[in-house]
């Protein structure tokens, strides 16, 4: 929760995102090969076992397997900037190297936020709506889109805070199926089907401290935790 006053904190927030069933598979279709043929096949985040489709003439022709991420847990850096007017502003960034094939992930983003609670509700009672843009790469072969908009209603009790959150969630992902400048490549889009996200959370608030936790519920399931420090 927004505390009164301005303040400045860095943080880091633990994440961890199951892989819906759109990540992980495709409707592919064989590409210069002597039918059209079509097939449910894995991403690069999907199950491993490659799939082979045979043509009637006996030849075949193989889409590979991917690396079975069911989940990915991240450690993100975040910078807090508020309150301003009742409006806190954040920023994401994170850019790692990875063994074998992905070799790198990147995601960058941020936030705002207002309490709209503060015109006409108790002080102990906390309304926020906000809005969040996110964007995260996997080396060459996948790139996503997430943007959020969220309303939280909740209760601060001296250190304490508790909340239930309801928003809605657009992702698009884009997947690059083969290697770009050589034949077969393209570009393929996928759009989440579960646009309704809704969930709870609490916080613990000291002077120079915050402590919090997230877990939000539909497909995918995501939990986060994490800690700041600030002025």
């Amino acid at each position: 929760y927004s505390d009164k006053g301005f303040h400045i904190k860095l943080g880091f927030t633990g994440m961890r995102l199951n892989s819906t069933q759109n990540m992980q598979s495709y409707r592919g279709r064989t590409e210069n090969f002597e039918e059209d043929l079509f097939a449910d096949v894995p991403t690069i985040v999907g199950d491993s076992e490659a799939v082979e489709l045979s043509s009637a003439e006996g030849s075949t022709y193989t889409f590979p397997g991917g690396l079975s991420i069911n989940n990915l847990t991240l450690a993100i850096p975040e910078l807090y900037i508020g309150t301003l007017f009742g409006t806190d502003v954040y920023g994401r960034y994170l850019w790692l190297p990875l063994p074998g094939e992905l070799t790198t992930i990147q995601l960058y983003g941020g936030g705002i936020r207002h309490d709209f609670g503060r015109y006409f509700l108790p002080e102990y009672v906390k309304w926020y709506l906000s809005y969040s843009y996110h964007s995260a790469s996997l080396s060459a072969k996948m790139n996503s889109i997430n943007q959020f908009a969220l309303t939280q209603l909740g209760v601060q009790l001296n250190r304490i805070g508790f909340y239930a959150l309801f928003g809605y969630e657009i992702n698009q992902m884009e997947l690059n199926i083969g290697e770009e400048g050589t034949a077969p490549f393209r570009v393929l889009t996928i759009y989440e089907n579960s646009p309704y996200r809704f969930g709870g959370g609490m916080n613990l608030t000291f002077k120079h401290f915050d402590f919090y936790g997230e877990y939000s519920m539909a497909d995918p399931v995501s939990i986060s935790v994490g800690f700041s420090v600030g002025i």
